[in-house]
């Protein structure tokens, strides 16, 4: 018995480390290039547009291209993955990789990892 709650508490700790290195990957990716990506966020969905993105986090970056979680918010909210790729010193949208929903006004067509519920 004291072994099969042994593996029980390994297991439960193992899935909180990976749990909580998957946040920090994702808050630490964040926290260095976001801000690449507000001003090409901005002039993808404007408040004149009546969507404006009100969440931005980066799941995957490596310099050349980005996968972004991106929360849209205007006549309903939407959340994205969102696809870019370095054009000479800016980002664009990647239009190989269009935008994955995730879910849309509070029906769930996907999950992401780590999971973010906003």
């Amino acid at each position: 018995m004291k072994r099969l709650l042994l593996v029980i508490a390994c297991i439960t700790v193992l899935f909180l480390v990976y749990t909580g290195v998957s946040y920090l990957r994702v808050e630490w990716l964040t926290w260095r290039h976001a801000t690449d990506f507000h001003q090409v966020l901005d002039s993808l969905y404007t408040p004149a547009g009546g969507t404006t993105a009100t969440l931005l986090k980066v799941f995957q970056y490596d310099g050349q291209r980005a996968t972004l979680y991106v929360i849209l918010r205007g006549m309903g909210t939407q959340a994205l993955y969102m696809h870019f790729r370095r054009e000479g010193t800016g980002w664009e949208e990647d239009e190989l990789r269009p935008p994955k929903l995730i879910w849309s006004s509070g029906s769930a067509d996907g999950w992401t990892w780590p999971p973010y519920w906003h």
